[in-house]
């Protein structure tokens, strides 16, 4: 938990680094020609079916703010969020209470039954754990729950045979 923890807290700060510097990049194209970039909105709204007295207002609108000029190229054409939400650390720390609660599904009977007792139990509850995550992502993302279901159990699965796999070699 700790590790992925750092992980994300790293990721999420780099995605912000390289957004940072994409932005300070675009800045500095837009400075350079804002008309080309006036001119590539126009034509995108022209194409998207607004009309041209609304393409007109939106050209004068970006001439008076530059900054909003600069948020709709970056959003549209490099696909990047200026400001975003959530910092590292509250990546960090939902990732590192997930990974925790996570981990401990599968260990937890072991503490509370026999060994035997424990394997079945923790088959069956991780199982079914995993079975209801892939039905949410479904639900979440409107895609075909059962599709999600399995798939998640698979690299669930796979996750745990590697580990096995993984602990043999290390052990042997």
């Amino acid at each position: 938990a700790v590790s992925m923890m750092a992980g994300t807290y790293l990721d999420v700060q780099s995605e912000r680094h390289r957004a940072d510097a994409l932005v300070q990049t675009a800045r500095g194209r837009i400075a350079l020609d804002p008309d080309a970039y006036s001119g590539r909105v126009t034509r995108r709204l022209l194409a998207d079916g607004f009309s041209e007295e609304e393409v007109a207002l939106v050209a004068r609108a970006f001439a008076r703010n530059p900054e909003a000029l600069l948020d709709h190229i970056v959003a549209l054409e490099i696909g990047v969020v200026r400001r975003p939400s959530a910092s590292p650390w509250t990546h960090a720390v939902w990732m590192f209470v997930a990974d925790l609660l996570a981990a401990a599904v599968p260990v937890v009977p072991f503490a509370l039954f026999d060994i035997e007792a424990a394997r079945f139990v923790s088959l069956v509850v991780t199982g079914a754990l995993m079975a209801l995550l892939g039905v949410a992502r479904g639900l979440i993302g409107h895609v075909n729950i059962w599709w999600t279901a399995v798939q998640t159990m698979a690299i669930a699965g796979a996750a745990a045979l590697a580990g096995v796999i993984i602990g043999r070699l290390v052990s042997g």
